[in-house]
């Protein structure tokens, strides 16, 4: 059974392709896959008190926009 994911697809604002962000829980670790029609997938697993903050930081960032 696969693990349960979020999938964000979006126009990279640079290069004007598209590209998905998918994020899955693993055992252990957040999953953090990047799809780039100009660049190919890379996929990063972020052990989950690192993910914690990332999503803490990320959250402040958001904040802090207009």
């Amino acid at each position: 059974m696969a693990e349960p994911s979020q999938m964000l697809r979006f126009q990279d604002q640079e290069t004007q392709k598209e590209a998905l962000i998918l994020l899955r829980v693993v055992p252990g670790a957040l999953a953090v896959g990047l799809s780039h029609s100009e660049d190919g997938d890379l996929e990063v697993f972020v052990p989950m008190a690192e993910a914690r903050e990332l999503l803490k930081m990320l959250h402040a960032l958001l904040d802090g926009l207009p």
